[in-house]
């Protein structure tokens, strides 16, 4: 995987490929006749083998470097997804709380009306009580002797 966090290492591991290939040269060159010019460096054994040595590790610390930005850059993806799968049910969460609020305005102002339409039904029946006591009144003064 190619991304910026991963150039330095690309670039370590190609360098110490090089590195480990003209170790192989170093080493070969007193063996290999066109090679002469190479050999002519005189370059010690030790040096070419903590050459080879040191480019094998680099490799193998940079190939491991990028599997860990690999991984890291997997999770960074599925926490991303996550993220918005949450982002998601928050706003869908929002909407629910507002139907919600809104249904608790409509039950608090049919109360409202509900408690106005009993005062004015007992308005209405204490003004029946008081009819039916006048007209009570009224059959008693037309009719006394009942």
């Amino acid at each position: 995987m190619i991304s910026k966090g991963n150039v330095p290492y690309y670039m370590a591991g190609t360098l110490a490929t090089f590195t480990l290939l003209a170790s192989g040269v170093f080493a070969a060159a007193p063996h290999i006749g066109f090679l002469a010019p190479v050999a002519a460096l005189s370059i010690g054994l030790p040096f070419i083998i903590g050459g080879a040595i040191f480019s094998a590790v680099i490799i193998a610390l940079s190939y491991k470097a990028i599997s860990k930005n690999k991984i890291v850059a997997e999770k960074d993806v599925q926490l991303a997804e996550k993220v918005e799968k949450i982002s998601k049910k928050d706003a869908q969460l929002a909407k629910e709380e507002d139907k919600v609020q809104a249904q608790k305005q409509t039950i608090s102002e049919q109360n409202d009306q509900l408690t106005k339409k009993e005062v004015e039904v007992k308005a209405k029946e204490e003004e029946i009580v008081r009819w039916k006591c006048d007209i009570k009144e009224i059959r008693e003064k037309d009719n006394p002797a009942h």
